[in-house]
C-alpha cells in the first residue's frame, strides 16, 4: 500500500516536471509565432500567453462547465482547489491534484511569461 502511494507520487511528480518543460516550450514558440503577425510587443505577450495557456487542455475537446470530453466512456470530474473528484465506470474517487501534467504546464507558461520584460 505504501509503495503504491510512493510510486504514484513519483509518477505525478515526473508528469508535473514534463508539463512544466512543455509549458515553457509552448510559450517560447507562441511568442515566436505571434511576433511574425503582430508588431506591438505588449499585444504579442498577451496573445501568446492566452494561446499557450489554452494548450493545457489540448488532450480532448472540452465542452461544458465541468470539462466533459466528447467520445469515450461517460465520466465526470471536478477540481476543487488541489482536490479532484472523479466519477466514471470505476466508481467515485478523490485525490490531490497538486502535481500532474496540467499543473506543471500552467506553471511553465506562468514562469516563462513572468520572466519577460
Amino acid at each position: 500500500m505504501t509503495s503504491r502511494a510512493i510510486i504514484e507520487y513519483e509518477k505525478n511528480a515526473a508528469n508535473y516536471m514534463f508539463g512544466e518543460m512543455a509549458g515553457i516550450d509552448a510559450s517560447l514558440w507562441s511568442v515566436s509565432a505571434f511576433s511574425l503577425k503582430i508588431s506591438d510587443y505588449e499585444e504579442i505577450k498577451k496573445t501568446a500567453f492566452g494561446f499557450a495557456y489554452s494548450l493545457k487542455y489540448s488532450g480532448g475537446v472540452k465542452e461544458g462547465e465541468f470539462g466533459a470530453y466528447i467520445g469515450g466512456a461517460p465520466a465526470f470530474s471536478q477540481e476543487l482547489g488541489i482536490f479532484k473528484i472523479k466519477l466514471d465506470q470505476g466508481g467515485l474517487s478523490m485525490d490531490e491534484n497538486f502535481l500532474g501534467y496540467s499543473n506543471g504546464f500552467s506553471e511553465g507558461v506562468n514562469y516563462y511569461f513572468s520572466r519577460m520584460p
